[in-house]
């Protein structure tokens, strides 16, 4: 399968890349290599330090951490175009476990590319800075969330933050309950109280919001 035009549109959705020169990006094109990996397979480990560069093409992928007793806790899901090395960037390793959640197509880039490329672009730099500001002022308010909204309104804001761009939440009432921290009980509870309030419409591992619906009807 030819993956030229699917590269070429993630590539340019990254912000890390959004100062590059069309020569530059081609030079990432050409190194990436692409890979499959299925759904709950690990790309990486909590702590690990590979040598590449990952950008999300399709499918979906969970960040988590396993509990001393063996449980994994999904934090989040990430859709594409989605990127991870930004810490290894800088030479640090991963701080949670990547898992696919659902069939993921990614593109793997040599991590001495990227950094090569960086180099000669310092403004790139200041992009990736302003990115990983933006996560760590997300993280703070999901901290928050969890200590000043109810289990209801979290379950809410968890379902916007990883829905893709139709309103579709593909995530099992569990892994929702992990994410908005609350009991696999209470989540679907909440889940059902919003169905019947028109929010969303539930399905087989998959949730979707009616908003999204309704604004595409404009």
């Amino acid at each position: 399968m030819d993956y030229t035009a699917l590269l070429k549109l993630r590539f340019s959705q990254v912000a890390l890349f959004s100062g590059l020169s069309e020569k530059e990006m081609d030079v990432l094109r050409r190194e990436a290599v692409i890979r499959k990996f299925q759904e709950r397979e690990v790309v990486a480990r909590e702590g690990d330090k590979p040598d590449f560069f990952m950008v999300l093409l399709s499918g979906l992928v969970d960040i988590c951490r396993t509990t001393f007793g063996g449980e994994t806790i999904v934090y989040r899901r990430l859709y594409p175009p989605v990127v991870f090395g930004y810490s290894l960037l800088a030479a640090k390793p991963y701080s949670a476990d990547i898992i696919v959640a659902e069939t993921l197509m990614a593109a793997i880039i040599p991590l001495s590319v990227v950094k090569r490329i960086l180099i000669d672009n310092p403004e790139a730099i200041f992009t990736a800075l302003n990115h990983l500001s933006s996560v760590v002022s997300s993280l703070s308010t999901e901290n928050q969330e969890l200590r000043t909204l109810s289990l209801k309104e979290r379950v809410m804001r968890v379902l916007e933050r990883i829905c893709d761009n139709n309103g579709n939440c593909r995530v099992s009432h569990e892994e929702l309950a992990n994410m908005a921290g609350g009991t696999r009980a209470n989540t679907s509870r909440a889940l059902k109280n919003l169905e019947i309030s028109g929010y969303l419409e539930l399905r087989r591992r998959l949730i979707s919001l009616k908003k999204y619906g309704a604004e595409g009807q404009d």
